[in-house]
């Protein structure tokens, strides 16, 4: 049905022009590392000795154009011109061969946010994990209300997503004001990801700024796919692990009350530990990548 109407609606959709001359900007990303590979063994190349000429810029002039950083120093050389790479007027010869310095920074600046993006994987795991489980318990569960009214056991997972809804009012209400007050800035997308522990209604809307305050231009448009893709990946990961706890343990059998749910739950928290460190050590290295 879903697939019907989104059929349905095809002929209503706004079309946008493709950005940079009709080509997809994956492929626009994907000539750095190309480029790179096949300038490996550039003899002339020196980090110390290029300057900005040596560097291709698009054919344009730019008053601000900066030489690119050290940090992925090795993907630098696919922007800088060698023999052969530009046709006399300028324009690129082989384009698979060079690339801009402003597609090189997008490729840089997309490499940190997928850093980022990788750690959340694990940290909606136990996400899914928990909606899983939730039914589970409520099936061991007696959840009568009165004589005549039982609690679907599907229902459950819905006092998750009330306990979120209500947390998100209180937090653009309460928390965020008060952070102004106390600390005179405003609660930015990364200061979001590192209180994530507040719960999925600090999580998400944070996450989603972050990916399109950061993500290239042409890349802002997929920044609540990366979301919907993370969750997804999360939901696939969570099969896994549960399917590997009752084959190599007893904490998950048909009867509940028999089983070691808390250990299942302890397991979750060892996970989200090692994923938090991993998350500091990407947080503290990522760096913003300065764009012409």
């Amino acid at each position: 049905m879903a697939l019907a109407i989104l059929l349905v609606g095809f002929g209503f959709y706004r079309r946008l022009d493709v950005p940079r001359g009709g080509r997809s900007p994956f492929l626009e990303l994907a000539r750095v590392p190309i480029a790179a590979l096949r300038k490996w063994w550039t003899s002339h190349y020196s980090h110390v000795s290029c300057g900005i000429g040596d560097y291709y810029y698009g054919g344009r002039h730019c008053l601000h154009a900066v030489i690119p950083e050290k940090r992925l120093r090795f993907f630098n050389r696919a922007a800088l011109i060698t023999e052969g790479d530009l046709a006399p007027d300028g324009t690129i010869a082989k384009s698979w061969r060079i690339c801009t310095v402003q597609q090189l920074q997008d490729f840089k600046a997309l490499i940190g946010v997928l850093s980022i993006w990788s750690s959340c994987i694990l940290l909606s795991t136990p996400i899914a994990i928990q909606n899983n489980l939730t039914i589970l318990q409520a099936l061991t569960m007696d959840r009568h209300l009165g004589p005549h009214f039982k609690i679907p056991s599907s229902s459950m997972v819905v006092v998750v997503q009330i306990s979120a809804a209500i947390f998100l009012i209180l937090i653009d209400g309460v928390l965020v004001p008060a952070w102004r007050k106390l600390i005179g800035g405003s609660l930015t997308p990364l200061r979001r990801l590192v209180m994530v522990g507040i719960g999925e209604a600090l999580y998400f809307p944070g996450l989603t700024a972050f990916y399109y305050k950061k993500l290239p231009e042409s890349l802002k448009s997929i920044s609540a796919a990366m979301i919907s893709m993370d969750i997804g990946i999360a939901y696939f990961l969570s099969t896994v692990i549960i399917d590997f706890v009752r084959k190599v343990t007893d904490w998950l059998p048909d009867d509940l009350n028999h089983g070691g749910l808390n250990y299942v739950y302890w397991m979750l928290v060892l996970l989200g530990v090692i994923n938090f460190g991993y998350f500091l050590l990407c947080s503290m290295l990522y760096k913003k990548i300065p764009t012409l």
